[in-house]
């Protein structure tokens, strides 16, 4: 945002001194020089100017898409420590060791029977921490839907370029396709299928005597497992990428952490770009002045 402030307004500047000195000076081999000079810089400030807002539609964007149905409370997910934690627990990690290591803009979505936006795009990473923590299971349905969040990006984010959506999900969809069809620009899609095969019982809630209460249906314990076929149908539909994970080791996804040396270039890039203004800014009026003192 800066750097575009500062390319505009050094471009304004050069501008008007080409302008002024295309009036003063003529002819000569030293003022087609300093005419030269301003005119070279000037240029190339804009172009400074336009790679760089060339470069802000090209910055990825994350949209995270968790799913808060009731199904992601089930305890199936094995720990490095032994123990199981629920698939929502896994959910938080993965976003959280991942989003903590991006510099791009992120917003935060949940999904169940709806969807809600929970965080717009933002770059702070302390309020998406306790956004995700905060994150907590709606529990009148073990089921989610994917044609409604979608519905809902494409309203809301739609028109972005380089929008990348990650969407941690037990596969335990109402819907078994969608489609990307009224995107203007189609975003890509990552699912993380989190759960076991085998499953596990559903968790309601507690009783005063703080026991588990199950999820029952027709007279029995609902047993939700991680729905890898419905999660393939809906990702061939959309044309998304697919990964699983039982448990809570990180190595697999850390592809999904963008390359940090990428962004440092790109920073080098803007204190480079800055000098250069400052020099071109500085260099031809010395020239100027140094010249009229020979005139003299």
């Amino acid at each position: 945002k800066y750097c575009y402030y500062l390319h505009l307004l050094s471009f304004f500047l050069y501008s008007d001194r080409m302008t002024t000195l295309a009036k003063n000076f003529v002819l000569s081999h030293r003022k087609r020089f300093i005419r030269g000079t301003f005119i070279v810089v000037g240029i190339s400030c804009m172009i400074l100017w336009f790679w760089n807002h060339i470069n802000n539609l090209w910055e990825q964007k994350t949209l995270w898409v968790i799913d808060s149905s009731l199904s992601m409370w089930v305890m199936d997910i094995q720990t490095k420590s032994g123990i199981t934690e629920s698939r929502l627990n896994l959910a938080k990690k993965i976003t959280n060791h991942i989003a903590s290591q991006k510099t791009e803009n992120q917003a935060i979505m949940t999904a169940h029977n709806g969807a809600k936006l929970e965080l717009p795009l933002t770059t702070d990473t302390s309020i998406i921490r306790d956004v995700i923590e905060g994150i907590s299971p709606i529990s009148r349905w073990w089921w989610s839907s994917i044609v409604t969040p979608l519905e809902m990006i494409r309203l809301i984010y739609g028109e972005l370029s380089h929008l990348h959506i990650i969407w941690i999900t037990d596969g335990e969809f109402f819907d078994s396709w969608s489609s990307l069809s009224g995107f203007l620009i189609p975003p890509k899609i990552t699912f993380i299928g989190v759960g076991t095969q085998a499953g596990g019982p559903i968790l309601e809630g507690y009783d005063s005597g703080w026991a588990p209460l199950y999820k029952f249906s027709q007279w029995k314990i609902v047993n939700s497992i991680r729905d890898d076929e419905k999660l393939k149908k809906v990702a061939e539909s959309i044309g998304a990428k697919m990964i699983t994970k039982d448990n809570d080791s990180l190595e697999d996804i850390e592809y999904l952490i963008p390359n940090q040396s990428i962004t440092k270039n790109y920073n080098l890039l803007y204190i480079i770009w800055f000098f250069l203004i400052i020099i071109g800014l500085m260099l031809p009026r010395y020239q100027y002045i140094f010249l009229q003192k020979n005139w003299k």
